[in-house]
């Protein structure tokens, strides 16, 4: 039973992230980009970091 509501939850989670989340990618050149990739292999949370970011750039241009 214990099974069941593994699969249960697990079809849910994916339920939830395909109707409520979006992904964005971005590609580094590790030549030109190199201290980039370092910054954010230093990160904790980079996912936070980045909407941090974006909301205070949207902040400055009046849109927050």
């Amino acid at each position: 039973k214990m099974k069941k509501t593994t699969i249960r939850q697990k079809a849910y989670a994916m339920d939830y992230m395909k109707n409520h989340t979006k992904r964005y990618k971005i590609q580094l050149n590790t030549d030109h980009d190199s201290e980039v990739i370092a910054f954010l292999d230093s990160l904790e949370n980079k996912n936070g970091y980045l909407k941090d970011l974006i909301r205070q750039d949207m902040k400055n241009r009046g849109l927050l």
